[in-house]
């Protein structure tokens, strides 16, 4: 299974209007943040059920963990889409302001992954 983030934003955004009435590149980021909140608090539910911190539900699948994670990917990518960005440009910027910070060798340049040489 292989996709880019460019063919995700694409089905995200149609399958948001169709089934939302919401449309990422005119509505507010407000609603797709709090959604994004929302989601980002089940993923966390279930790694503490899995995890055994809150008693775990019966034949709880790892798969439900995934799940969730999806959800947060989706509403994520609407709410860089409202503001104008992609989540490829998020990832890879942040990506270099990480490795800058901490003195990795590893960048992202136009797409790819590139590694520093010292000299």
């Amino acid at each position: 299974m292989s996709m880019t983030f460019e063919e995700y934003a694409k089905g995200n955004r149609l399958r948001s209007v169709e089934t939302f009435k919401r449309d990422a590149v005119r509505e507010h980021g407000i609603v797709f943040a709090l959604g994004l909140c929302e989601e980002a608090g089940e993923v966390a539910g279930k790694v503490r059920g899995f995890e055994g911190v809150t008693q775990r539900k019966a034949g709880m699948d790892v798969l439900e963990i995934a799940k969730e994670c999806g959800d947060v990917i989706a509403y994520l990518d609407l709410v860089a889409q409202s503001y104008g960005f992609t989540l490829e440009y998020c990832a890879q910027m942040k990506y270099n302001i990480v490795s800058e910070r901490s003195g990795s060798l590893y960048f992202f340049e136009d797409g790819t992954l590139k590694r520093r040489f010292l000299g």
